[in-house]
């Protein structure tokens, strides 16, 4: 099941959505503890249970204490991001209506091959809150409406930019290039490197045993770039990952899923798409074709870079309390 996903088309009654989902009982109130304080928002128990479930249950993880604590700390790191793009939308005026939800829960539905209605059902009957899953992707909506104002209309691509990088191809024509999407999974405060290194290892038995897809565990799991996309980084060259990744690429076939290899940061799960050796023969090569291709590259590389660097910012100032 993809859930990581924002975006339009059509109808069903947000309200009527909600209601067709369980409610959280009195007693399940009462006990409610905050989680995470983000500046004047809060995350509670209740409401970091609801997500941990629904990551276990759409991503097939081992439904257990040991893998749900492994998790865990991603999940809020997330839960935290979202509330303070919520937050960054609502400074810039930025609304996101109901409306736009409910487009954004239909096009998951559709990639489920289900209309809205059942697909509600289906959730229900797996015991997920339909309320968590419209957080999430108002969230995504609201960051994608900040990121297209804020950032998009600064990003400048000078002829000079597409030179250097066709200087480039040059210099690595008849060498190996690759196609790559990816799972990366940092080394953070929260987490110990035990528990980092057994979810990287469990994400890659789920996809190795066929239980979970990979576009899927990025858009939930993975804090590298294209994490949106499905973890897709598009074609690397050589000298453009860690040198640990670049061995294991060139001892790759097109289409194998590489076991998760640790470099400083964290760890990475790599799956090659595709291999091909660089070729560049100006004499052949439709050059207006190549920069507007390289142009559109480099734009969307900055956009995700400069997008990453500005949710950094966010968490650099604001307020934020971890609470057991």
């Amino acid at each position: 099941m993809t859930i990581r996903t924002a975006r339009a088309v059509h109808i069903f009654a947000f309200s009527a959505l909600i209601m067709l989902m369980s409610t959280v009982s009195y007693a399940q109130q009462t006990a409610e503890r905050i989680m995470a304080v983000v500046n004047n928002d809060i995350i509670t128990t209740s409401e970091f249970s609801e997500r941990v479930h629904m990551v276990m249950e759409t991503s097939n993880l081992p439904k257990n204490p040991e893998v749900a604590r492994q998790i865990g700390p991603q999940i809020l790191d997330a839960m935290v991001d979202e509330k303070l793009q919520l937050q960054e939308a609502k400074r810039l005026g930025l609304d996101v209506s109901d409306a736009e939800v409910n487009d954004g829960l239909k096009q998951i539905a559709t990639k489920n091959k289900m209309e809205l209605p059942d697909f509600a059902k289906m959730l229900k009957s797996q015991g997920i809150s339909a309320y968590t899953l419209a957080q999430q992707v108002k969230a995504q909506i609201a960051w994608t409406k900040v990121i297209q104002q804020r950032i998009r209309p600064r990003i400048d691509i000078t002829d000079s930019d597409i030179d250097a990088r066709i200087k480039r191809l040059q210099d690595l024509a008849g060498k190996d290039e690759y196609l790559i999407a990816e799972i990366f999974l940092p080394f953070d405060e929260e987490q110990s490197e035990d528990d980092t290194r057994g979810l990287a290892q469990n994400l890659y038995d789920q996809l190795v045993s066929g239980k979970a897809g990979f576009p899927m565990l990025a858009q939930q799991f993975s804090k590298g770039a294209g994490a949106d996309q499905g973890g897709v980084i598009g074609w690397v060259q050589e000298g453009q990952v860690a040198a640990t990744i670049e061995a294991a690429l060139k001892q790759a076939e097109a289409g194998n899923l590489l076991a998760p290899i640790e470099t400083e940061l964290g760890y990475h799960i790599v799956y090659l798409r595709d291999k091909r050796e660089i070729e560049y023969d100006p004499e052949t090569t439709n050059m207006l074709v190549l920069r507007a291709e390289i142009g559109n590259d480099i734009g969307n590389e900055r956009l995700e870079s400069r997008a990453r660097r500005y949710l950094r910012d966010l968490r650099s100032t604001a307020f934020i309390e971890y609470r057991a």
